[in-house]
């Protein structure tokens, strides 16, 4: 091929493409080979040149490709290369805005589970939050680990060592600790503790054969027949009444001092049978008394007065130990005595007064006495225990003062000093309601309390409550009734000119007033409560005030 489009005039003779030969490597792609024309070869790279263009220069040929994971729903697939690439790129970028705005959350599971600062239980973490907390989690399993190895090597560490010294390396090598027994083995050497310890097994068997099984000492413990309830033989308490007495024996040593205690008891009573039984110098001796509270002129008991007027002495019969005590207890468990002569005072009118300075007498007080004689020879004992009852004195001067139609003062005397309390209330007869209440703590000498709002011509009733050391008396009622509105007539001497006054009005209201006499008798007639000041005598008419 000679070639035509130039116009330009070479020095070099025109050679044909045809005759130039291809020395190059096979090209397989365009199916080109080694020893091919130049003309084959530029045709060659010609035409996929052309095709290049062809293809960048008009849409390529989508058949087959499959849109289907970044089609959205409904969208019509594209038809251009364009379009496509856009699609492929928003599906990439709506896939990392995605995934900004959806964190991954993992479930905790039971034993990583925990309540945050505010007490909530959270169950749920996003993964990074669980990354870290699994984290810890391992790193503590790792120091507990690292701990518990280290208390496993020291445990092994002293294992070796109490091995060492207890258990024998061999039959005829004994390493045993040495024990010196204070007296199951007497000898004052030291000895093995199995040596010991075999000794202490055979005591054991042979204290067990000798006192009995636990179970039979259970039922030795609870074969108790006498209880705490059961009256003594000598006296007239109960067994629970003497000192040390155990109610529920649970032991064999408790259930023994009992059964002592039952053993003195009965000794005593059959020692009181056997010199009372047949007639005697006891028989005839009546130990009798009885007890009073003597009171102060504020109605404060002060003495216990005990009178023997009625009890009876023998002959050659003296008190033993010369003397008896007679001994009062309050409920606080404080004792008052006084020693005596019963012989003396038997059947006489002496009394024997037992002070009460210190003790509650706003309460019960028990008093006791171990009457004993002897003539030297013989004993003749018997304990009588007496209980007075107290209870918290009442004012002996409740009062309604100052009764209006309207209001009353109630007026008393404390005796009790100021640890004392009362309650006083008004109570409507006719309906049993309380009107007022009022307490009064810490009082004074003397009590006066001022009620208002009652109502005229009415019946009351006065209740007090008297309250000291946590007991309490409801005194009797004092009753009263309120008055009526009155109306005051006054009539002048002879010749009187003026009359000046002050006077409480029904409404409780003062009013001044100053009224003219023209006439040489002159007279009127007011309606209130009282007078207060008048330069004139009045005088009540005896009716109440007239209705409004």
């Amino acid at each position: 091929m000679i070639p035509t489009n130039t116009g330009s005039i070479n020095p070099c003779s025109n050679i044909s493409s045809n005759c130039v030969v291809w020395q190059g490597p096979d090209i397989p792609c365009i199916n080109l080979c080694n020893g091919d024309t130049i003309s084959d070869v530029i045709a060659k790279l010609a035409e996929e040149l052309c095709l290049i263009i062809n293809s960048t220069a008009t849409e390529p040929n989508l058949t087959g490709l499959d849109l289907f994971c970044v089609l959205p729903d409904g969208q019509t697939e594209p038809s251009t290369l364009e379009e496509i690439l856009q699609l492929i790129i928003d599906y990439v970028c709506n896939i990392t805005q995605t995934a900004a705005a959806d964190p991954i959350n993992i479930t905790l599971a039971e034993c990583l589970k925990y309540n945050d600062n505010l007490g909530n239980l959270v169950t749920v973490l996003p993964i990074e939050e669980f990354s870290i907390l699994l984290g810890n989690k391992i790193c503590n399993i790792l120091s507990t680990i690292t701990l518990i190895q280290t208390t496993l090597d020291d445990h092994e560490a002293r294992l070796i060592v109490l091995e060492n010294c207890v258990l024998p390396c061999s039959a005829n090598n004994v390493n045993e600790a040495q024990v010196l027994s204070s007296c199951l083995i007497p000898g004052g050497t030291l000895i093995n503790a199995s040596t010991l310890l075999l000794e202490i097994e055979r005591v054991h068997c042979n204290l067990e054969s000798a006192v009995g099984s636990p179970s039979l000492i259970t039922t030795a413990i609870n074969a108790q027949c006498i209880l705490g309830s059961d009256n003594m033989l000598n006296g007239n308490s109960t067994y629970s009444s003497i000192p040390g007495w155990v109610t529920n024996t649970n032991t064999l040593a408790e259930s023994n001092k009992n059964l002592w205690l039952v053993v003195c008891d009965m000794y005593q009573a059959i020692q009181d049978i056997k010199l009372n039984c047949c007639p005697g110098a006891c028989d005839s001796i009546v130990y009798n008394y009885t007890a009073s509270v003597v009171k102060d002129n504020l109605e404060i008991p002060t003495n216990v007065a005990l009178n023997f007027n009625t009890a009876i002495t023998s002959s050659g019969y003296t008190d033993c130990g010369g003397s008896t005590n007679a001994i009062v207890t309050d409920v606080n468990g404080l004792t008052s005595s006084s020693v005596f002569n019963f012989n003396a005072v038997a059947g006489t009118a002496t009394s024997v007064n037992v002070p009460l300075t210190n003790l509650n007498v706003f309460d019960n007080l028990n008093v006791s006495i171990a009457f004993c004689l002897t003539d030297g020879v013989n004993e003749c004992k018997e304990t009588i225990n007496k209980t007075i009852n107290l209870t918290v004195p009442c004012p002996s001067n409740i009062a309604a003062t100052n009764i209006e139609p309207d209001g009353v003062t109630v007026t008393f005397n404390n005796n009790l000093g100021n640890t004392a309390s009362y309650i006083i209330k008004l109570i409507n007869v006719a309906t049993n309601a309380v009107t007022a209440t009022r307490n009064v703590t810490a009082p004074g000498t003397n009590i006066s309390e001022i009620f208002t709002g009652l109502i005229d011509l009415t019946d009351y009733a006065i209740r007090v409550t008297t309250q000291i050391n946590g007991k309490e008396s409801v005194c009797s009622d004092v009753l009263f009734t309120t008055t009526n509105f009155q109306c005051l007539e006054w009539q002048s001497a002879p010749y009187d000119t003026s009359i000046t006054y002050s006077y409480i009005d029904c409404n409780g209201i003062q009013q001044n007033r100053t009224e003219t006499c023209s006439s040489p008798i002159c007279s009127t007639t007011i309606c209130g409560r009282s007078i207060i000041s008048s330069t004139e005598t009045f005088s009540l008419t005896g009716g109440p005030c007239p209705a409004n």
